[in-house]
């Protein structure tokens, strides 16, 4: 069961907002999740229209274990981005900021399994070329009490 909130969980990918200009700001400090230090001076600086497409994306526990797989469909603006499990519908992401090198993204669904658990998730992501890898934090909120998951984030574009 664990397994499958964490699936539910990889809503790691982006949605509807404008971008942020703050280059400099470190994003993981904001979610409380160890990443790459934000070194926006020596990285390109991240552009929807750059990572526009099919992306096929994992969740790796922090022991290194697959959490699930999902495919990200990233559009050049801040609309119309999903992110699709396997056998599911689509889930709505938003973008909530974009800037150094990151793009931040969150989404809000009911669990797969448990119907009565909302999983809220916040990711910061890292795009480099057809390569994506990012943290995810996950708040799997069920019965009054919230579940937290952290993961690590890997993706591949399939297709533009």
């Amino acid at each position: 069961m664990r397994s499958a909130i964490v699936l539910c969980s990889l809503s790691f990918l982006a949605g509807c907002s404008k971008a942020d200009n703050q280059a400099g700001r470190n994003h993981s400090a904001e979610t409380g999740m160890a990443g790459a230090p934000d070194s926006a001076a020596t990285s390109p600086m991240a552009s929807l229209t750059a990572v526009a497409g099919k992306w096929q994306t994992r969740a790796i526990s922090e022991a290194g274990a697959t959490l699930g797989t999902a495919e990200l469909k990233a559009t050049a603006d801040t609309t119309g981005w999903t992110l699709t499990f396997p056998q599911q519908k689509p889930i709505p992401l938003q973008v909530v900021a974009v800037g150094g090198d990151s793009i931040v993204t969150a989404a809000q669904y009911q669990d797969f399994e448990n119907k009565k658990a909302q999983i809220r998730n916040r990711a910061v992501l890292r795009f480099q070329g057809e390569k994506m890898e990012g943290t995810l934090e996950s708040h799997i909120l069920a019965n009054g009490s919230d579940s937290l998951i952290h993961a690590r984030v890997e993706g591949t574009r399939v297709s533009r």
